[in-house]
């Protein structure tokens, strides 16, 4: 809305959670992440499926959250390679969402 008051169709449709009122942006988790049990805490969970079984939950991208090696010192070249295919992978991500005409908002980490 670029600053301007909702109009009566945003507050109307915003109830049913569709647009104009409701926006299609979407948050972006890392897989093996836990953020709570609320829908929208769950809906960005890749911890456990016991968590998340029969529970409804948005349709919200993930991606992989780089596994270290340690020592880190002893494992510079491991680490930096894993940094970067996890990057890749998440501008891949945003970039198919965005595709998908829904925009990637928010990346959570925790």
């Amino acid at each position: 809305r670029n600053g301007a008051p909702p109009t009566a169709e945003d507050l109307s449709s915003c109830m049913s959670n569709s647009l104009p009122g409701s926006s299609d942006a979407v948050m972006l988790s890392f897989r093996g992440a836990f953020h709570g049990r609320t829908i929208g805490a769950l809906s960005l969970t890749r911890s456990k499926a016991i968590h998340k079984v029969d529970i409804p939950a948005l349709d919200w991208p993930q991606t992989s959250f780089p596994r270290y090696q340690y020592p880190l010192e002893d494992n510079l070249s491991h680490n930096a390679r894993e940094d970067a295919k996890c990057l890749a992978e998440a501008e891949d991500t945003i970039s198919d969402w965005n595709k998908k005409g829904k925009p990637v908002a928010a990346l959570i980490v925790e």
